[in-house]
């Protein structure tokens, strides 16, 4: 949040994106990790040991939904450390007049040609990210404390540009032409949108705000969404007040042009490279934990899951992805990069709202006692499972010369007062947020402005039905706190997230479809029956000794 959003993406959304109303954009998504992580928190109160975004939308929603969120993350844990490597050459470059850079640069013509691909392999972002993934494999101790060093040193550099540019400021930056609006509201929304990737923080905490105590799981997610608005924000007021020619290469060093101000340059250098350094060892060391989560469930290579003895740190998965960080910091283009990244934390957000809903109105059945299965199954026997929702009967067969098993479920009328209603209700609402901020999206494309109305009174209707009828189900269990008393945060947190989601580049968005059809198919071919969830569902049912449930886990 404080390398990535405050030395980057400031400027490059000032520069590219909303012009001065990038101050708007810091603020709308600043408020939508701020209601997504004090939504999101009540997940982590209600799921004991939660273990992260992907175990609590894992236990709620089921395997797809968190196979899905995992791969857009660690899409995004890996796209952010390139990007926070790139910036910190780029600021490097800047402060020393490119003679480090060029000194370092194997230029590689057969490249120049195309746009998608850097001109030349960048050997500084290598050597750092290559350093980074070294100190992940060392230990999270170590990063620990290098990246709170480096956050500090960061945040104290970012406070004085801020007063410096303050003291310059000029008004007329914001009302001379183009004005203020100078891509309209669909400008601010796609900076917002862009943003999204370096607030991902807030619905991470959010998520794991659970864990860290019994009244603390609250102010974990609102307070880094706090954090958000009041480190990015004036930042952003700053730089377009100080600036009206912002470019997206090391945006904070234009504001200080001339050989006069070289001390002030070579501060923010270093804040900058300190900055974007703690931002590289977090998406990794978050990155590494992810893969091996996703490798003990049996969703991901084993070998990921491989722990180091010595420094009780998954140096195998910390090492494939510091490799990929590295292989695309140094061919991919800095155009790509940023426009590449921030479906994965708008994706995590949708998903734990849903999840919230989900685990609102879902009754908690008592757990259904299990009988012993018989010593010599018959040809045909039928027993009953242990299940978390409903109780279940499996009919056990032989067929084919080996014991065959089959789930079947009593039939539940979907009435108003199931969980079915609200599982419907719900649905509907993210469909319906959907085609309605895709209608808004396309207005702008096509430029149709009339239809974007059409889109936003859809989202509003949606919105308003759905509560309603969310409002009206029963809540299991039964609420006790006042901080769960309605739908509407949640359902808030669900249409923002999927308005900056939706407003993302095109290029984020077909990668995230890439990889989400990937990590799809992935899961239907080989994850649906080797995970570690598929195994123990076919111990229980199946095993015909005398083993209880508990002996088989």
């Amino acid at each position: 949040m404080v390398g990535v959003g405050g030395y980057v993406y400031v400027g490059v959304g000032a520069a590219e994106w909303a012009g001065p109303s990038v101050v708007l954009s810091v603020l709308l998504a600043a408020v939508s990790a701020l209601v997504t992580g004090a939504v999101c928190s009540e997940l982590g109160e209600r799921i004991a040991r939660g273990g992260g975004v992907f175990t609590q939308i894992y236990a709620t929603l089921g395997e797809l939904p968190a196979v899905l969120v995992a791969s857009t993350l660690l899409l995004d844990l890996i796209l952010l450390p390139a990007i926070a490597a790139r910036g910190s050459s780029e600021y490097v470059g800047l402060v020393t007049e490119r003679w480090v850079s060029e000194a370092l640069q194997a230029r590689l013509p057969l490249l120049q040609e195309c746009r998608y691909l850097a001109p030349h392999p960048d050997l500084l972002a290598v050597a750092l990210l290559l350093l980074s993934t070294l100190i992940v494999v060392a230990g999270t101790k170590v990063v620990c404390q290098v990246g709170a060093a480096g956050v500090g040193v960061s945040l104290l550099v970012l406070t004085a540009v801020c007063v410096s540019s303050f003291v310059s400021a000029d008004v007329h930056h914001w009302t001379h032409p183009p004005g203020f609006f100078p891509y309209g509201l669909h400008g601010v929304i796609s900076g917002a949108a862009m943003f999204s990737a370096s607030m991902g923080g807030a619905h991470h905490a959010g998520l794991l705000g659970g864990e860290c105590g019994r009244y603390s799981h609250t102010c974990v997610g609102v307070g880094v969404g706090v954090a958000a608005l009041l480190v990015l924000f004036p930042a952003a007021v700053a730089v377009t007040l100080a600036s009206s020619s912002l470019s997206s290469t090391a945006p904070l060093l234009q504001l200080y042009p001339g050989a006069s101000l070289l001390g002030m340059r070579a501060v923010v250098g270093v804040g900058a490279v300190v900055g974007l350094w703690a931002g590289v060892l977090g998406g990794l060391l978050t990155g590494s934990r992810l893969a091996h989560r996703l490798a003990c469930d049996g969703l991901a290579p084993r070998c990921l899951g491989y722990v180091s003895r010595h420094t009780r740190t998954p140096w195998l998965a910390a090492l494939l992805c510091g490799a990929a960080a590295v292989v695309i910091a140094a061919v991919c283009s800095s155009w790509v990069l940023l426009r590449a990244a921030g479906a994965g934390s708008v994706g995590a957000g949708v998903a734990g709202a849903a999840a919230v809903l989900a685990r609102r109105y879902r009754p908690d059945s008592p757990p259904a006692s299990c009988d012993t299965p018989p010593a010599a199954l018959s040809r045909s026997s039928s027993l009953a499972a242990c299940d978390d929702m409903e109780p279940r009967h499996v009919t056990v067969e032989w067929a084919g010369g080996s014991w065959a098993s089959a789930i079947s479920e009593p039939p539940t009328p979907p009435t108003w007062a199931s969980w079915r209603t609200a599982r419907f209700l719900l649905a509907t609402f993210i469909v319906n947020c959907v085609a309605g901020v895709g209608v808004v999206r396309g207005s702008r494309e096509l430029d149709i402005g009339v239809w974007a109305w059409a889109g936003v009174g859809l989202c509003a209707c949606g919105c308003v039905v759905c509560c309603v009828g969310l409002w009206l189900q029963p809540r299991h269990p039964p609420l006790t706190t006042t901080t769960t008393t309605t739908p509407i945060l949640p359902l808030l947190a669900i249409l923002a997230n999927i308005l900056l989601l939706l407003h993302l580049p095109l290029l984020a968005l077909g990668l995230a479809c890439g990889v989400w059809a990937a990590a799809a198919a992935a899961w239907l071919l080989k994850g649906r029956t080797a995970s570690m969830e598929a195994v123990l569902c076919r111990a229980l049912l199946t095993h015909s000794g005398h083993h209880s449930p508990a002996d088989l886990l």
